[in-house]
């Protein structure tokens, strides 16, 4: 098979730094492939297509998430080889999309003190003393395209099983090329992609049309939490413990819910808030660009994008919306950075 070619774009640095860890992963005996917890496409397409590119090189490796493969992914090639149990015998870590050692779970983060941890990430919240070797560039739509270009330095070739997994960690972590992230290299990303023939809508319909009927009878109890801040410029959405059991656990059937908050006209930032424990919420949020999120998630020690993050805040929840929306209200203000 004919390798991948290579991107004609890179940031300074970056390639070097990638085919340090790929000269690096080529001596290893079994590579444990890692990624965030509540994984998302861009986190499992990114998983599968690096551990299918070292294999193809005759690396051993094994895809692992501890959170699984979400059902809407599960069509995804090697999606039924993904591991959410530790195996023996391995001797180094490759994280991608997530550089901060708790996101991985407490098993892996463990694992992160003992062994070589390789990291590929597009995020600007990251752990500089996280990896041995951090290959990061906040300016790629996606971890994918970082991932591609590991393939291309461990000489893979670019087949269907490496093509379809990265395409679709491209479609949804750009919002279907929809986001302010989307270049023109991006679109060039996938249409390298693209040569390997493989069914666009096929893909698509998996990602965003096959959604279990659970989906259509929760959706309304859901919207119907639908906050407002006075200004308009806010929105919030509950989940709450009951609609979690009504989803009977399977978090897929709430993906993208937290759109139809941003969708409204005149907010700016929205957010969703799903109950972890009594008292204690994790905050999925949303902007449309003026507002960088990733700093009011980091403020309670989450992070994330400027259009896309997350935290975990404790409190009661009219007291946590309240506080939300003084913080997109600041740094909503003319004026503010």
């Amino acid at each position: 098979m004919t390798p991948a070619p290579p991107l004609s774009w890179s940031p300074p640095g970056l390639t070097n730094t990638i085919e340090h860890i790929a000269r690096a992963l080529r001596k290893l005996s079994h590579v444990l492939v890692v990624s965030h917890v509540r994984p998302d496409g861009d986190a499992i397409g990114s998983t599968l297509a690096a551990t299918h590119a070292l294999r193809m090189v005759g690396v051993r490796a094994t895809a692992y998430n501890r959170d699984g493969v979400p059902p809407n992914l599960r069509f995804l090639p090697g999606a039924a080889q993904l591991t959410s149990h530790v195996p023996d015998e391995v001797d180094c870590i490759l994280a991608l999309d997530c550089a901060v050692a708790h996101r991985l779970g407490e098993s892996v983060a463990a694992l992160c003190r003992e062994m070589p941890v390789f990291c590929l990430d597009h995020h600007v919240t990251v752990d500089e003393a996280f990896a041995d070797i951090l290959a990061l560039d906040a300016s790629a739509p996606a971890c994918a395209e970082l991932v591609y270009r590991l393939a291309v330095a461990l000489g893979a070739p670019l087949d269907k099983a490496l093509a379809i997994p990265l395409f679709a960690a491209l479609h949804t972590d750009t919002g279907s090329f929809r986001y302010s992230s989307t270049r023109a290299e991006t679109l060039e990303f996938g249409r390298i992609l693209l040569t390997t023939g493989f069914d666009v809508w096929g893909i698509c319909s998996e990602l965003y049309e096959s959604h279990p009927v659970e989906r259509l009878r929760i959706l309304p109890r859901v919207l119907d939490t639908l906050q407002l801040s006075t200004c308009g410029r806010f929105a919030s959405l509950i989940v709450s413990s009951e609609v979690q059991q009504l989803a009977a656990g399977d978090e897929s059937v709430l993906q993208g819910v937290i759109n139809f908050a941003r969708g409204v006209r005149g907010v700016e930032v929205a957010t969703l808030l799903t109950e972890v424990n009594r008292g204690e919420y994790r905050v999925s949020f949303r902007s449309r660009g003026r507002v960088d999120v990733s700093l009011i998630a980091a403020v309670h020690g989450g992070g994330g994008h400027r259009n896309a993050a997350s935290c975990v805040v404790q409190g009661e929840l009219d007291h946590i919306i309240e506080q939300l929306q003084s913080a997109v209200a600041r740094a909503d203000a003319p004026g503010a950075s």
